[in-house]
């Protein structure tokens, strides 16, 4: 994955997210589907946090790996 074409923002807004989901509901896990882009920005977020990550399980759907590819 590419992450310098990625906004460092992306990765920032979804960790705010996830923290607000998660001081909301404290017991419960938070799963992942992410779409295109959002499956991209997922990815990127769960190889940057590694075990940190406050998501138990994610699925990514028609990820762009490559948007230098994908533009063709």
């Amino acid at each position: 994955i590419d992450s310098s074409i990625l906004p460092r923002r992306f990765n920032d807004d979804l960790q705010s997210a996830l923290m607000y989901i998660k001081t909301q509901n404290a017991h419960d896990d938070v799963y992942g589907l992410g779409f295109s882009l959002g499956a991209n920005i997922l990815t990127l977020y769960l190889a940057e946090k590694g075990p940190d990550s406050l998501i138990k399980a994610a699925m990514t759907v028609c990820n762009p790996f490559s948007f230098e590819i994908n533009r063709s």
